[in-house]
């Protein structure tokens, strides 16, 4: 009677924790704007010219003709809260785009993410053109940070940065409009968004950068202007101004 009811329970528990995952998955995957989000990051400044970033800085065809300002962010984020869990992100920008509002706007052409409620959401919520990748970080004792990027069985990318010096408060409230506000365009719709973000920020030191062409940009196409590691940060993301997409 005793091995009955242990052979019961051996069926049951990996069904009860199958069922739980599937509805806590359920849940996460609609998550509508507004999000907020904590973590840690790191975001790269460089230049690089319009002709380089037109050719591969995977600028969709719709904006290559609105094109504007020429520039490279390259971002890495480990958000450690968000309304669909923690993730890791990688992202990079290759400058301003004219949008149907009539502004410029800076507009993200290229991300990885290791959550496919982030990608889920991130596409429906504001147009932005995630992407599923997985995410290993090394630290050594020297301070180093190693972070890699793999998706499709493919490296995409690999980073080892190092932050130096003390850390300041920092926020979007004194940067430019053109630079906290982002354009998106996908599905034939067009969203604008403006971001509120503060935390700690350091200077930081790209000691190694690669990547694969095919899956990300060129970095070594550009020459590093500022990198810094922001700490502690809260992150806002408001409900998106939609339009339909001029031709």
């Amino acid at each position: 009677m005793r091995e009955s009811k242990r052979s019961t329970w051996f069926w049951l528990l990996p069904l009860s924790f199958f069922m739980s995952s599937w509805s806590g998955l359920g849940q996460s995957q609609d998550q509508p704007a507004p999000w907020t989000l904590n973590g840690d990051g790191y975001l790269i400044l460089s230049s690089v010219s319009k002709e380089e970033n037109l050719e591969t800085g995977f600028i969709s065809d719709t904006l290559k003709d609105r094109y504007e300002q020429s520039f490279s962010v390259v971002m890495l984020v480990d958000y450690k809260s968000s309304p669909v869990g923690p993730y890791k992100e990688l992202l990079y920008i290759p400058g301003t785009f004219r949008f149907e509002d009539t502004q410029s706007h800076a507009s993200i052409s290229k991300i990885f993410v290791s959550s496919m409620s982030s990608v889920i959401n991130g596409r429906k919520n504001w147009g932005i053109p995630k992407e599923l990748a997985s995410f290993a970080v090394d630290s050594s004792k020297k301070g180093e940070e190693t972070i890699r990027v793999s998706a499709q069985n493919n490296e995409i990318a690999k980073f080892t940065l190092s932050s130096l010096g003390p850390k300041l408060p920092i926020s979007t409230f004194f940067l430019p409009k053109f630079f906290k506000t982002l354009g998106q365009t996908l599905d034939n719709k067009s969203f604008v968004f403006e971001l509120k973000a503060q935390g700690k920020a350091q200077l930081a030191s790209l000691d190694a950068a690669s990547s694969d062409p095919e899956f990300f940009p060129d970095l070594g196409k550009g020459k590093v202007l500022l990198a810094v590691k922001i700490s502690d940060f809260n992150l806002q993301f408001p409900l998106a101004k939609e339009y339909q997409a001029a031709p």
